[in-house]
């Protein structure tokens, strides 16, 4: 399945979105929590923020441009905001546009 450069772009920022808010609840938060060192959540924070604005960005884009209704939006907004949950947005689109291919008939 070819995938457009949008959607390839949307895809390595839920990605990346994903990991930073990990990194924030695993590693960040309990340094500042049970270490007393809040310098690295301060920094994991900021980069989390950052890729977390791009990320809204990027999947308003990708809807616009590949057409996707407006409710995807809302569960990739979802997903960025629950653990693990761009990952699991991730899945549902790999699953919806699959499925979507396959219904399409092909050339001839």
């Amino acid at each position: 399945m070819e995938r457009s450069l949008t959607l390839r772009w949307m895809l390595w920022l839920a990605r990346l979105e994903g990991l930073s808010f990990l990194a924030l609840l695993l590693v960040g938060m309990p340094l500042k929590r049970l270490a007393g060192i809040p310098e690295p959540n301060l920094w994991i924070g900021w980069i989390h923020g950052l890729l977390f604005l791009v990320f809204a960005v990027a999947l308003q884009s990708t809807r616009r441009v590949e057409g996707w209704p407006r409710v995807w939006l809302g569960w990739g907004m979802l997903g960025a905001v629950l653990p693990l949950g761009t990952f699991v947005f991730e899945a549902f689109l790999h699953r919806r546009l699959v499925m979507t291919t396959r219904a399409r008939p092909g050339p001839p």
